[in-house]
């Protein structure tokens, strides 16, 4: 981690995992985004997070090396994003706003593989389309691909 600097650590085999954590380091500059299956469970314990915590939640390490999870963690990246981010993520690492994001967040992330083609060497994600019926699949550049044959 660089010093002076927080760190998100996601789980790098998630499709959505990976398109939000790219979208999140795009938008907050002082954000070194980490793909945490890259890294051994050395290096997590220097870190201060358990191997389990990442493939149950998105991690945040602040500057001063305080590692959050789940909403907590969501709330501190919008705060570090603009425009009205900021207000969104001090409002959900509240107290109120835990007690109702943690339990969303965590069902998100039990469901998130069954919403998403995650595969490791596809990383798709879902995006409704026109059709409010049918999903458009996107490639990890974010550009759409063709539906296959029904």
């Amino acid at each position: 981690m660089t010093e002076h600097r927080a760190e998100l650590l996601f789980d790098g085999s998630c499709g959505l995992c990976c398109r939000t954590a790219n979208a999140v380091g795009r938008r907050a500059g002082d954000l070194d985004v980490v793909d945490a299956s890259k890294l051994s469970a050395g290096e997590l314990a220097q870190r201060g997070v358990e191997e389990a915590a990442i493939s149950r939640s998105v991690v945040v390490i602040l500057p001063d090396s305080t590692p959050l999870e789940a909403s907590d963690a969501v709330g501190a990246l919008m705060q570090r994003c603009g425009a009205a981010w900021p207000a969104f993520g001090t409002l959900l690492r509240s107290a109120a706003g835990q007690r109702l994001g943690d339990p969303i967040y965590h069902f998100v992330a039990r469901h998130r593989r069954r919403r998403i083609d995650a595969r490791a060497d596809e990383a798709l994600a879902v995006r409704w389309g026109d059709s409010l019926r049918r999903p458009v699949l996107l490639d990890r550049d974010g550009h759409r691909r063709v539906e296959p044959p029904r």
